[in-house]
Parts: structure tokens; C-alpha cells; sequence
């Protein structure tokens, strides 16, 4: 009988939480509530991808995020100390 390994699990930070269903466009501040921690087999989970929410709150989305989308390093920016201006 073949035995079967266990799925190693990964946790990633992905859009989502209160914002089902929706798309964070181009130069969104993610706030807390806009992200939430996911678990995902370790095999499909992106390289990149941010694993503590706190990295990205504050940030900007460099391009669009979909819903549950995993947050990458190439889709997020820092603010400059500045802030935006409009």
C-alpha cells in the first residue's frame, strides 16, 4: 500500500478579509482590514509572497490585487516619508 507525505502548509498574506470580491487598484494604501493571513500548500505558494500582514499595511499597491490574490513583493511599494500627493 502507497503511503501518502503530508502537504507541507504555508501561511501568505493575501487580499481579502472584509473586502470580498473586490480589486485593489493601482496606488491603494492596503489598510489592515483590506488583508488577512491564508494557509496554502507549500508547492503553490509564490516565493515572494509576504507571510506577516504587518509588511504590508501602510504600503502601496503598485498594481491591481484581485480578491484573495496573494501579496508579492512586485505588487506592493513603500510610501516615501512624504507621503503621496495628490
Amino acid at each position: 500500500m502507497p503511503t501518502t507525505r503530508p502537504v507541507r502548509r504555508r501561511q501568505v498574506v493575501a487580499a481579502g478579509s472584509s473586502w470580498r470580491f473586490v480589486i485593489f487598484p493601482l496606488g491603494t494604501i492596503i489598510e489592515r482590514n483590506m488583508v488577512a493571513i491564508r494557509e496554502m500548500p507549500e508547492d503553490k505558494a509564490e516565493p515572494n509572497a509576504y507571510h506577516d500582514t504587518a509588511l504590508v499595511i501602510g504600503h502601496m499597491a503598485w498594481s491591481d490585487i484581485a480578491s484573495d490574490e496573494r501579496v508579492v513583493s512586485s505588487k506592493i511599494a513603500a510610501l516615501p516619508p512624504w507621503g503621496v500627493q495628490a
